[in-house]
């Protein structure tokens, strides 16, 4: 049975590369062993866990099989592009954003708005073989990949990189610290300090600015 979504969602995947960046970016045109694979993304050994990792960077794009040279995998561009620090932040965003809707499933996961109904979980069901239980944890890893693309398209649209860091509060809350013009700069704690458009602090109740503070302390 061929795999058609991840194991794990999307914001995990990332960690994964974040923690081995360098490692990752230094192979990036090299052809690997899926042993070679494992190893820089640090795994030592062999493992459930690493062999779906693996799987899972192959689902959204970040690792390719080479079809003409058998047992060969290489690290895509859009690896470098999610993970490399001098990638622009809209070019990133707009990779996850394409990354989050790769597998199979997901890309028709984009296109059912709210849960699957029971027609729809036995239609997929029929389709690929997979239980109702099965399609539940897809769309579930599919829901938390798509809201990790949308607080990293806020969070970094507005490239928080450039702007000076402001001591975090004492409690670690999220404070609003000024605004001008047609922004406003947020202290969301631990040093991250970005500024956000008015229109987002206006439309969004708090609650939604601490799922944001969750994302970037994550």
């Amino acid at each position: 049975m061929r795999i058609v979504y991840p194991q794990f969602d999307l914001q995990t995947v990332i960690r994964y590369m974040e923690k081995n960046r360098d490692d990752i970016l230094r192979q990036q045109s090299r052809l690997l062993t899926r042993e070679q694979l494992r190893g820089v993304l640090g795994f030592s050994s062999r493992s459930g866990r690493a062999e779906s990792i693996m799987s899972s960077l192959q689902q959204y794009g970040f690792v390719r099989r080479e079809l003409k040279q058998a047992g060969r995998y290489s690290f895509t561009s859009s690896a470098r592009n999610a993970i490399d620090a001098n990638t622009p932040a809209a070019k990133r965003a707009e990779t996850l954003a394409v990354a989050a809707s790769a597998p199979e499933l997901f890309s028709i996961f984009k296109h059912i708005n709210g849960p699957l109904s029971a027609t729809q979980l036995d239609g997929l069901s029929k389709k690929y073989g997979l239980s109702a239980e099965k399609l539940l944890d897809a769309r579930n890893t599919f829901d938390k990949s798509q809201s990790f693309c949308r607080q990293i398209k806020l969070a970094e649209a507005v490239e928080p990189s450039v702007l000076p860091v402001h001591p975090a509060s004492e409690n670690n809350d999220i404070v609003v610290l000024a605004g001008a013009g047609s922004t406003i700069l947020v202290d969301f704690g631990n040093g991250f300090t970005v500024q956000v458009p008015k229109r987002v602090i206006v439309a969004a109740a708090m609650d939604e600015l601490r799922k944001i503070q969750v994302q970037l302390q994550g």
